[in-house]
Parts: structure tokens; sequence; C-alpha cells
């Protein structure tokens, strides 16, 4: 309505300006040549006529415009302009002083004196009432707050002190605590390299999980060890390491480490043996085929490696709400027929949290949105749903562990679960409320981790990821038994593997005879 109101003003100030030339232009014509009247005395009568009916034409115009103006500055007030005009008006003295200066000065003009000199007078009262009034409060104010005064410092600390708790009290998704020697790395705020690093992590994390990553709060621990650092997520510690300024760490290849001066360490990332070395012998150490990395890209690995990890952890509902905000910016059908009348944004966010346990990414989430919808007709169980979803991701999660041959097509090396060893996994799922539960004893466990490591040693002296195949009621399972084991490894099931990706069998994992069974 505005909009409209304001092109009919300009609409109009453009026609009375058309017309205004058409009048004077017409005029000049007739008295010059009709009426044969000389050119200034045309020019000064058809002039002084046309500006006065321009003017009141102009008035409609001029209310119009006096009229959006008031309705615009007070859109939002939730009062009427009966209510709001006198506040205004009066609601400091500026206004009226001006007022009454701008009304004394038109009674100088030849329009008449005594009116204008009486409603200058009257506005000048008015302004010296309103300025008195302003002055009486604000000394009223002053004598409530010196009478007040001795308690303003007890209301100061009082509010420090609820702000220091609820400090203590906050815990932040992640943070990263260094040590005093440590702090020159973070010094230089946004430009310094580990700030850098771990930003560059929260997006290539982004890229390839489809999560976003909470900002990172970096800040000194002075109970740290020299060179120390600590990551937590939600106030837990879940890695730590150690940096040694002013040297590199070397890391060896598919060797083992040569034979350089330097302090054998743990690599924090992976566990990988590493050596801190003098940045002289950089060269030396890449000839032998290690690789090497100055601190600050050691923490950001440590960093990425975590994050990957726990990402699960790091799935809240916001980010779950926010993710299909966005979802249905360009899938609003299928957002609007599934969430919540199919699954609601709780268990999705659990879906999630089980395909992100397992590394599966869940950037295309229009597809797990769909198999998710499509299975929970049959079941609500997270876990069920979560499988269903990596149905659906199937070629993502091959891509995931492919790598290209020699002729660039690609290739998934993997270990196949043997009859037996798959049998005994899918015998003892449990199902029940919750996660499935294994019932193993402790011994055929470890015999199967045993199986599985065993066969799966080629595929890690190569430097290629541990991939298990096996049936789909086992492969859940066997991923979870496995996995602390063999940091890194996938399980996934025949049903997952998908055309376009061929598939290397480098092994069989087959259950070791047991004592007993060898002796008969």
């Amino acid at each position: 309505a505005m909009d409209g109101g304001s092109r009919f003003v300009r609409g109009d100030a453009i026609a009375g300006l058309v017309i205004t030339g058409v009048n004077v232009v017409g005029g000049m014509l007739v008295g010059v040549l009709q009426n044969g009247w000389g050119l200034a005395e045309t020019a000064r009568a058809i002039t002084v006529l046309t500006i006065g009916d321009g003017l009141a034409a102009q008035v409609p115009a001029f209310v119009i415009a006096v009229a959006a103006g008031l309705v615009t500055a007070r859109a939002g007030r939730g009062k009427s302009i009966g209510e709001e005009l006198p506040r205004q008006v009066v609601g400091g003295p500026r206004a009226l002083w001006m007022l009454s200066g701008f009304l004394a000065v038109l009674a100088l003009t030849p329009l008449p004196t005594v009116p204008l000199l009486a409603a200058a007078a009257v506005s000048a009262g008015l302004a010296m009432l309103v300025a008195r009034a302003a002055g009486m409060s604000a000394t009223a104010s002053a004598a409530r707050a010196a009478a007040g005064g001795d308690t303003l410092p007890e209301d100061d600390s009082a509010r420090r002190r609820a702000e220091e708790i609820g400090a203590l009290l906050s815990i932040e998704p992640l943070e990263v605590e260094v040590g005093a020697d440590l702090v020159e790395l973070v010094r230089e705020g946004d430009a310094s390299p580990v700030l850098r690093r771990i930003e560059s992590v929260r997006r290539q994390v982004a890229q390839d999980l489809g999560i976003v990553v909470p900002p990172v709060r970096v800040r000194d621990e002075r109970t740290l060890p020299a060179g120390g650092y600590r990551i937590r997520i939600r106030g837990a510690a879940v890695g730590e390491g150690e940096l040694r300024l002013g040297e590199l760490l070397a890391m060896p290849g598919e060797g083992a480490l040569p034979e350089l001066p330097g302090i054998p360490v743990r690599e924090p990332a992976f566990g990988l043996d590493a050596l801190w070395i003098a940045p002289s012998l950089r060269r030396q150490a890449e000839s032998a085929g290690c690789a090497v990395a100055a601190p600050e890209s050691v923490l950001g690995a440590h960093f990425a490696t975590v994050v990957r990890r726990h990402a699960d952890e790091l799935l809240t509902r916001e980010h779950v709400a926010d993710l299909l905000a966005e979802l249905e910016r360009h899938a609003p059908r299928l957002v609007a027929d599934t969430v919540p009348a199919c699954i609601r944004p709780g268990e999705l966010q659990r879906v999630m949290q089980c395909l992100l346990r397992e590394r599966v990414p869940v950037r295309d989430l229009e597809a797990v949105l769909e198999a998710v919808a499509d299975a929970s007709r049959r079941s609500r169980d997270p876990h069920a749903l979560a499988e269903a979803a990596r149905l659906a991701l199937r070629r993502t999660i091959c891509q995931q562990y492919a790598r290209p041959d020699d002729d660039g097509r690609p290739v998934l090396a993997c270990v196949v679960a043997g009859a037996g060893l798959d049998a005994l996994v899918a015998g003892s799922v449990r199902e029940g409320d919750g996660e499935p539960s294994i019932a193993l004893s402790p011994a055929d466990a470890a015999r199967v981790v045993q199986a599985v490591a065993g066969a799966a040693r080629p595929l890690a002296a190569a430097g290629l990821p541990v991939v298990v195949v096996s049936s789909r009621g086992a492969r859940a399972a066997l991923a979870r038994l496995i996995a602390p084991h063999i940091p890194g490894s996938a399980v996934l099931a025949f049903e997952e593997l998908v055309r376009g990706i061929d598939v290397d069998r480098i092994g069989e994992a087959e259950l070791a005879a047991q004592p007993q069974e060898a002796a008969a």
C-alpha cells in the first residue's frame, strides 16, 4: 500500500510539472499571437498565474506525502496518531523553540502580524514549560540515584558473580587447550597458522561429512606440560599430544623410521612411530621416505582426526533443524511429507549419529530422508533406519574407500568375512530396546578380531583402508567388534556393493579352530 501511495504522489507531481509547462507555453502563445500583448508583459502575467495554479494543484500531493510519512514513521509502534503526535511535539523543547522562531520570522513578512506573533508567543511558552518539566525529572532521577548509590556496587558485584558462574557452567562444544609455551602459535589471532588450520578443518569436514562443525575455542592452560595441548568435546578430553616448537615431526612412509638424530615419539593422530628432528634434517628425512610436518600441522591433523572420529557427538538437534531448513528450500515437498509425519527431528538426529559414528557422510540428506521415510513404515528403531539409509548411500560409501587402479578405474580392496565367522557374529545379535547387543564370549570376540586383523594385514601394509565385507545381518555387530582394535576400519554389507566399482578380494577372515577342535 505504501509503495502504491508513493507511486501516486510521484505521478501526481510529474503531471503537475507537465501541466505547468503547458500552461506557460500556451499562455504566452495566446497572449502574444492572439491578443497582441508584448512578450515581457505576457511572460510576467502568465508565469504568475501558472505558478499560483501549480501550487494549488500540488496541495493534494503534499497532503498525501505528509500522511505517508506519518504512517511510515509510526509503523510498528502499536499506537494511534492521536496518541503519538502530541508526544512527539511536546517530547522536547527544541521543536517548540524552532516553531516559535519560524512564526516570529513570518511576522516580518506581509502576512498578518498579530496572529503570527501570538502563535509564536504560545509556542515559546509551551517550550519553557516542557524544558522546566524535563529539568525537574532529571533532578528527581539524580536524587534517586544518589539515595540508592550505596547499593549500586552490590548490584554490580552480584551481576559480575552471576556472569562468572555462567562462564564456569557453560560448556564449549569444541575446545583446544595449549600450554603456556604454545601460546605464540595462536597469538596472532585469525592470522595464526593454528587457527587457520582449524578453520580449514571445519570447512573440509563440512564438505566431507555434511555437518557444520561448531566454532572452536582456543585457550591457554597453565596446568599442561611444556609443549602440551589437549582437545576437548563438551568438556571431556578426547585427545592430547605434545609439540616441540622449532622442530619438525618426521613420520615414516612405507618403511621404518630412518636413523636420524631426534626425539622418538608417537604421532598423536594415528599412533605411528615418529621422530622430532631439527629443521636442518628435513631434506634428509624426506629423501628417506618420511613425511615431515610442522608443529601446527601436527596439531591440525590431530584435530581433524578427533573431529571426524567424534562427529556424531557434535551433531545436535539445532544442527539437524538447520540442515532440514536448508533442505526445505530445495525439496519442500519431501520435508513437508516426512517430518514429522514419518520421522521426528530427534529420531532423524539419532539416525544421522549412527551413520556418522561409522564415518558415513550425511551430506546427501535428501537421500537419507527418503530412505528413512520408506523404512519407518516397518520400524522406527534408529539403528534399523540407519541401515536403510546406508543402502541409499551405498555408492558414496564405496567411493569413500575405493582407490584407482593403473587404468584409473575405482577398485575396492577388501577382506570377506568367512561363513563361520559371519554366522557366529550374526547369531550373536540380540535385538532389544536401543542398540542391539552382541552375545559373544570374550574368547569368541577375541577370535573374531584376530581373524579379521590377520586377514587385513596386507591392506594395512599397502596403506589401504581396512574394509571388511559381510552379510547384512552381521555387518553392524562386526563393525562394533573390530572398531576399537582396528582404527579406521569399515564393514560393508554385500548389498552395499555397487556396479562400476570393482571389488578386489584380498583375503578371507575365517575363525581359527579352537584347541579342542584341533585335538579332535
